[in-house]
């Protein structure tokens, strides 16, 4: 940070440099010309981008299992190194009603969006915001689901769990907008669903499918990125098949649509927007934490050259567990 009197000799060195380049003798104007350009490089260098650009970070990591008890788990997920990372976690089961919790690594996931067909299934959104980080980020993500379904004595036990790392995301507010839908009976059912959305955003969604016999097979309309997918037969009173699969599609202002076909019988459809970091984040230490969103080691390492560092009120101690914050900008 530079004061005006160091600013003042900046403007002279570069008007100096400029005119020993020039041919001849610069005139008044190549002068101003020189400053001025400086200037609006100054203001460039302290004016924060518009937006970052939501991209996936890795591959989807996915598991549809049966398992009795309300706790199921997805072991090994990765979050590789990036900027602006979060993990997002879509929780789904074919025999319980609510989705408790979900966590990464032991770490709370906060829910986004939880839909249930209104008899014996439910899905949900859940994302986790993990900072910028030279490397990856290891952990087992774990859901508690609840209520079974009261119309089948001996609810489904069956369970699809995704996970997907993305890079570019606002870490404050790593979804902007939900929408969901279901029809709980007929044939070959799709669903479409609008979000709001702007360029930059990424849009994400999950169709769920069941039917009487036979296998599900949901598609993607034109535009959108399969992730994942995944199903099978459906145990209990009420036995099926179920059929889920995960998307993409680029966000665009001011809003975007994500479509499936299907020759399902029974449907839930969840979406979500992703919404685009700013080039230059937040620059307000939040928390005394050693590390994490919000510190003053992430705020660093998210800074932009030329930002100014703030502590939030109330923020009076940092307490570091390991070596000092490198300051290299």
């Amino acid at each position: 940070k530079r004061s005006p009197s160091d600013l003042d000799s900046v403007v002279a060195r570069r008007v100096t440099t400029t005119r020993a380049y020039a041919p001849g003798t610069p005139s008044i104007w190549h002068r101003l010309f020189a400053s001025a350009l400086l200037v609006f490089a100054l203001f460039l260098g302290y004016a924060p981008a518009s937006q970052a650009q939501v991209a996936q970070l890795g591959t989807s990591t996915s598991l549809y299992q049966s398992t009795a008890g309300v706790t199921h788990s997805l072991g090994s997920v990765t979050v590789p190194a990036g900027n602006s990372r979060v993990l997002i976690v879509t929780a789904s089961h074919a025999g319980y009603q609510d989705v408790v919790s979900v966590s990464f690594g032991g770490t709370p996931m906060t829910k986004a969006i939880e839909r249930d067909d209104g008899s014996v299934a439910v899905d949900s959104v859940w994302s986790l915001a993990l900072g910028s980080s030279a490397s990856s980020t290891s952990g087992n993500v774990v859901a508690q689901f609840a209520t079974p379904t009261i119309s089948t004595p001996t609810p489904p036990r069956e369970s699809f769990l995704a996970a997907t790392s993305f890079t570019g995301v606002d870490q404050g507010v790593p979804i902007s907008a939900t929408n969901g839908t279901n029809n709980p009976g007929g044939s070959n059912l799709g669903s479409s669903l609008t979000l709001t959305s702007a360029s930059g955003d990424l849009a994400l969604d999950i169709f769920d499918g069941f039917r009487s016999t036979g296998p599900v097979t949901p598609s993607v309309v034109a535009g959108q990125t399969l992730l994942t997918s995944g199903g099978g037969a459906i145990t209990g009173t009420s036995p099926g098949q179920a059929g889920y699969a995960l998307s993409t599609k680029p966000g665009a202002a001011p809003n975007v649509t994500l479509g499936w076909t299907s020759n399902a019988e029974a449907m839930i459809h969840i979406a979500v927007n992703l919404k685009a970091a700013p080039l230059c984040p937040s620059t307000v230490v939040t928390n005394g934490n050693d590390a994490g969103v919000g510190s003053l080691r992430q705020i660093i390492a998210d800074a932009c050259v030329g930002s100014t560092i703030t502590f939030q009120a109330g923020v009076s101690t940092v307490t570091l567990t390991r070596a000092e914050p490198l300051i290299n900008k």
